[in-house]
């Protein structure tokens, strides 16, 4: 019977979603993999340095670091920022080189890199230049003081002191409440220099410059933000936090409606034996003979996993309409479809394409009553969906206008003339399709940590 063919196919279909759960699974990278891509990296790395692009180098090696934590990537991390200028971050680079643990029984290149480390801190130490800034007069006469390297504010604890720097061009300015520097006071630093700057203040009734406050050390390579300008005798503004995104993992579920256009064959000419199919004695039926376009909806259910790729499942109705000719006033077609789902989405947190693949089972159902009483009918069958669209956010609610099409055939019939049913076999049945256009409404909830 048509049931127990509907029971099948859903066992198929859960079989077919608990299958697709362990192939994202094993899709996740093992620790053998991260391996052999982080020795890709680094070996990409090697060939750049000895090429002398050791910009591009750092690059590649601080993939492979992030693919796998090892000593011998740190060294070359170290040896590239030191050669692209970035004299203080090497410095901190081979500190965490030297003070890395091993372990027991380590690689021999492990041991090595350490010790390269170990011997090329100090004299690239020798090299950093120190910059040391003092105000005038002194801090404690100007309120609300602020300083500005490149336009970063420097903190005033700093004043004073000799700090570290990367060789480069700066640009110094102060501000306080009623004092200002009369303009920029441009340093050049080169490797070993050290140079003291005093910055001279005058009275000004300008307002005072606000700028975010800078990372431990300055450099000048590094585009900065720009400074804003507080109200007059106001706080001075912070920048804003950053904002956060969306998590690798979370779940979409939603609604969706629309048109549904079918078309091609419910059955062929391989129909075992001529069925009269309302009140048409024949082997082969159009869809257009029993249904037309109509109207549904459906719920869907989406996992997203490694922030782009959605895994679930969906389910939809759809009311079609009467064929031309219909005999009774009260004929009706409908369908439902419920399927497996696979999809990509683009950006979580951005108006970004959508696609799916789905694969599923359709049921078809046609009802009449007539003089002679009621007639039904019942198709089912595998189908084949693709479908694509524009996903786009709107706070936790995401909106995907889209479109789909269906490929599938009817493997099952079952007619009831006056409610005695009897199925149909179909040996090779013709195939049919489904089109849709409609628009879905999600809401989108994060899993674990957004970053």
């Amino acid at each position: 019977m048509l049931r127990v063919r509907l029971s099948r196919s859903l066992s198929l279909l859960v079989a077919l979603i608990a299958l697709l759960v362990a192939d994202v699974a094993s899709a996740q990278m093992s620790e053998t993999d991260r391996k052999a891509a982080a020795r890709a990296a680094y070996m990409e790395g090697i060939a750049l340095q000895d090429a002398s692009k050791p910009a591009e180098a750092l690059v590649k090696f601080e993939a492979a670091q992030k693919l796998y934590d090892a000593p011998t990537h740190l060294l070359h991390i170290a040896e590239c920022q030191a050669a692209t200028g970035k004299l203080v971050e090497a410095s901190e680079t081979y500190e965490l080189l030297i003070r890395k643990p091993l372990g027991a029984n380590p690689p021999e290149a492990f041991v090595s890199a350490q010790k390269s480390g170990e011997q090329e801190l100090p004299p690239l130490r020798a090299r950093i230049p120190t910059l040391r800034i003092s105000v005038k007069p002194d801090p404690s006469q100007l309120p609300n003081l602020q300083v500005l390297v490149n336009n970063v504010q420097v903190p005033n604890e700093l004043l004073g002191i000799a700090r570290p720097v990367n060789p480069g061009t700066y640009k110094l300015t102060a501000a306080a409440t009623g004092w200002s520097t009369p303009g920029p006071t441009e340093v050049e630093l080169r490797d070993r220099d050290q140079k003291p700057v005093e910055l001279t203040l005058v009275r000004s009734a300008a307002p005072i410059v606000v700028a975010p406050a800078p990372a431990p050390y300055g450099n000048p390579q590094q585009p900065q933000p720009q400074p804003t300008t507080p109200p007059p005798g106001g706080t001075p503004a912070q920048p804003a936090p950053p904002k956060t995104g969306s998590s690798d993992t979370g779940i979409l579920m939603g609604i969706h409606g629309g048109v549904y256009v079918p078309g091609g064959d419910v059955v062929s000419t391989t129909l075992a034996t001529p069925t009269t199919v309302f009140g048409t004695t024949t082997r082969s039926t159009e869809f257009k003979d029993v249904a037309r376009t109509g109207g549904g909806v459906g719920l869907d259910l989406m996992f997203r996993l490694g922030r782009t790729l959605l895994l679930g499942g969906m389910f939809d109705y759809a009311s079609l309409g009467a064929p031309d000719g219909a005999r009774a006033p009260d004929y009706s077609a409908s369908t439902l479809y419920y399927a497996a789902v696979l999809g990509l989405l683009a950006n979580p947190d951005k108006v970004s394409f959508y696609g799916d693949v789905s694969l599923g089972y359709r049921t078809l159902s046609l009802s009449e009553t007539d003089a002679s009483g009621k007639t039904t009918a019942s198709f089912g069958g595998l189908e084949l969906g693709l479908s694509m669209g524009v996903m786009i956010p709107a706070g936790p609610m995401r909106i995907l206008p889209k479109v789909g099409l269906n490929y599938g055939t009817f493997g099952s019939a079952e007619f009831c003339p006056g409610g005695v049913c009897r199925e149909v076999p179909i040996t090779d049945a013709a195939g049919h399709t489904m089109v849709f256009a409609g628009l879905g409404v999600f809401y989108h909830l994060d899993l674990g940590k957004k970053k």
